[in-house]
């Protein structure tokens, strides 16, 4: 705790107002400058005609302070070199956006064993822990996706809303703009795990729209631009969107022809097509000897992985 007097004798506005208007600026300020969110519990002030006193309660010591902007600058050098290092200026924000969202799944995993056990610590909810350490809960990857993508140049803003489960449990994710249009980006539901506890890369949330992103999550609405495109979504991007059976036919074919070793499909209309559709599609090839499948109904994504072919 510190307290500060100051001296109002000739201050002629409304010090109450003004003050309270002038201390938001400078606290937004101080956590702008050192990265270090969280900084004080609370404060008050106490005024006459003649004096101010104002006393600031923080969050931790000078020395827990210190080493939490030691580590917000330790992340921002780290994202300063990922952006630096894997992207430039000839990019789409499309391409930039790609690149960081596949960084963060490939090179963070999350910290599952500290949340079963109730541990979780203050890194895993920050930039730090995605970036430095490598281990993060949705609120430490959706702040590194941002940070990241303010560096180079992607609007994006983090969305906080809930699950819609019976567990009501919170939820952190981001909303990017790509090419004058919004959409939901959830890298941590795309730092998928097999049942094997293998970490994979997907896809899934990647540039959603809102009626998707809702059969998951409730956020406030008010707070956050609409989401209804298409257009950059990354199976619609790729060309990877089945409208009809023809269109499955195409889009496996031209996966067969380069061998893929993944394939995916977003089906338009989930209860119209499916994986029996696909199913018939593959023995008709005869060119897949063997594979596995994940089915995403709700988002309408098949994926066959670990495909073997006929030589």
């Amino acid at each position: 705790t510190a307290s500060v007097q100051l001296d109002i004798t000739h201050y002629s506005g409304d010090i109450a107002k003004d003050f309270a208007s002038a201390f938001d600026r400078a606290l937004d300020a101080a956590i702008k400058m050192s990265g270090v969110e969280n900084i004080m519990k609370s404060w008050k002030v106490k005024y006459d005609h003649v004096s101010m006193k104002v006393t600031i309660t923080y969050s931790g010591t000078a020395k827990e302070y210190e080493l939490r902007k030691s580590k917000a600058a330790d992340a921002f050098n780290k994202a300063r070199h990922i952006v630096a290092e894997r992207i430039s200026a000839d990019m789409s924000d499309f391409e930039k956006e790609k690149i960081l969202h596949d960084y963060i799944v490939s090179n963070t995993s999350y910290d599952y064993t500290n949340y079963r056990r109730g541990t979780l610590p203050e890194d895993s909810f920050s930039e730090y822990g995605c970036l430095v350490l490598g281990k993060a809960v949705c609120s430490g990857y959706s702040k590194a996706m941002k940070l990241l993508c303010d560096l180079a140049g992607v609007e994006c803003m983090i969305v906080a809303g809930w699950s819609n489960d019976n567990r009501n449990e919170g939820h952190s994710w981001n909303i990017v703009k790509i090419d004058g249009e919004f959409y939901h980006l959830d890298v941590t539901n795309d730092d998928a795990m097999t049942p094997d506890g293998t970490e994979v890369l997907t896809y899934n949330y990647f540039n959603i729209t809102d009626s998707e992103m809702a059969k998951f999550y409730t956020w406030d609405k008010s707070l956050a631009p609409r989401c209804t495109s298409t257009i950059s979504n990354y199976y619609s991007k790729l060309g990877l969107v089945a409208e009809d059976q023809e269109a499955m036919k195409k889009v496996l074919a031209e996966a067969i022809r380069k061998r893929s070793p993944v394939i995916e499909i977003k089906v338009a209309d989930h209860s119209r097509l499916g994986y029996s559709d696909l199913r018939e599609l593959i023995i008709a090839s005869k060119a897949i000897m063997r594979y596995m499948y994940t089915v995403n109904a709700e988002l309408g994504i098949i994926k066959l992985q670990d495909i073997e072919y006929f030589d």
